[in-house]
């Protein structure tokens, strides 16, 4: 199995070497002092044809635009302790098979189309999650399947965010102030979606949204 190991500090893009060039005993160290994953890195270290799990380690805060998309990795992993906050547009967009997730707890933020269209197995929030903000198709086309448990934190959850995956279970905290329309719209699966209280909705279009992703899914009124 290859992994991926990125050393801690910023490193400008235009300065990483191939990762085919830093393989060492199926490990690759990326030197220099970077906290964050550039734009597109992936892509532009000729990397994106190699088929290896990735493990983003723990001193990394932010994952670029589109950093992994349309690639060939085969599984992600966030290392313990990690101090990841922002998963940006397109981060993991578009990729075959990355299995089990679990977000770290610090990541507040899951930017459009951040895992749209990467086939996940199942999807976790780490315990004390911040996470505030699911955006646009930010799992969408995922193949998601079991129950999904937002955390307590998110208050927003915008348009296609989970739609057309095979969840059977959708838990929507009481933190929740805005539902974008069609969320959950096709996942064939789904058996239950539980909203504990009255919710916490600014207006009635957020419940509103979340029956019509209902009806448009299981095909009832």
């Amino acid at each position: 199995m290859w992994w991926i190991l990125l050393a801690a500090g910023r490193v400008p893009i235009g300065t990483l070497p191939n990762c085919e060039d830093l393989v060492v005993d199926g490990s690759v160290t990326i030197p220099g002092d970077a906290t964050e994953i550039p734009i597109m890195w992936f892509q532009h270290a000729n990397c994106s044809s190699l088929a290896i799990d990735i493990e983003i380690p723990a001193n990394v805060t932010s994952i670029g635009l589109g950093a992994f998309s349309a690639t060939a990795i085969t599984g992600l992993t966030f290392a313990p302790g990690s101090k990841l906050e922002t998963i940006d547009d397109g981060a993991f967009q578009l990729i075959n098979s990355i299995g089990d997730i679990t977000i770290p707890a610090n990541v507040t933020e899951i930017g459009i189309d951040a895992f749209n269209n990467t086939d996940i197995t199942r999807l976790f929030f780490a315990s004390g999650s911040k996470v505030e903000t699911i955006d646009e198709n930010a799992f969408s086309n995922a193949g998601i399947t079991g129950i999904v448990t937002l955390p307590d934190t998110v208050t927003e959850i915008k348009t296609n965010a989970f739609k057309n995956n095979k969840i059977e279970q959708f838990n929507v905290p009481e933190s929740v102030t805005s539902i974008g329309k069609f969320i959950i719209h096709d996942n064939p699966k789904l058996q239950r979606v539980i909203v504990p209280g009255n919710g916490n909705w600014t207006d009635a279009s957020g419940l509103k949204n979340l029956v019509i992703s209902l009806c448009n899914t299981t095909g009832s009124h």
